[in-house]
């Protein structure tokens, strides 16, 4: 859910439908409050604005089939899937059903977390529908090179094909209080992806 950044745009946009998934529930439970509020606004509002609604799942994202029927509920239906990935071992967040919990292991993560997420997303998305994340390269604890970026692209690329790269600058001012994935450069890898 991006920490509900998604669900905010969401309301901004002409979209009609806003459908996500996460693990932490103080972040799926702000998405029910926002949609409340967002509703309540509407409610008010002298002027018309067309209805919108949410389906929030506190559920990972390689889960989503198994304990909700995701799948067999929105196949084929979704215009574009947006994720911002957790950094595998970097962002460690609590809750008891944490990628990085689940799979400790970096090649089981990607095969168990990421593999089955993309494969959940690609059999929702509609034909022409898109696939995009946002995600960088990172040094771990032992400052080893963590590919993660690349790694991950590989993966839906053996699902949904050649992607177009983006490199995505959030700010050009630099400080000591940056996130350690930014060390090296404060930019992201945005990765877009189209169903055939």
């Amino acid at each position: 859910m991006g920490w509900n950044a998604y669900q905010l745009g969401f309301y901004n946009s002409t979209w009609k439908k806003f459908i996500s998934t996460d693990v932490i529930p103080g972040v799926v439970d702000n998405g029910k409050k926002l949609h409340a509020e967002w509703q309540d606004y509407r409610s008010r509002s002298l002027f018309e604005i067309e209805d919108k609604t949410v389906d929030l799942y506190l559920c990972p994202s390689e889960l989503l089939e198994q304990r909700h029927g995701f799948v067999t509920k929105y196949q084929d239906q979704v215009d574009a899937v947006l994720f911002s990935p957790p950094y595998y071992d970097l962002e460690i967040y609590p809750g008891t059903e944490q990628s990085f919990t689940n799979y400790p292991n970096y090649e089981d993560w990607l095969e168990h977390y990421w593999e089955a997420t993309v494969k959940t997303a690609k059999a929702v998305l509609r034909p022409g529908g898109r696939f995009a994340f946002v995600i960088s390269n990172y040094r771990n604890k032992a400052k080893q090179e963590v590919t993660i970026s690349e790694d991950m692209r590989d993966v839906v690329k053996k699902h949904l094909g050649e992607p177009v790269h983006y490199k995505v600058q959030w700010s050009a001012i630099a400080g000591g209080r940056q996130a350690k994935k930014m060390k090296d450069g404060n930019f992201e890898d945005l990765w877009l992806f189209e169903k055939n």
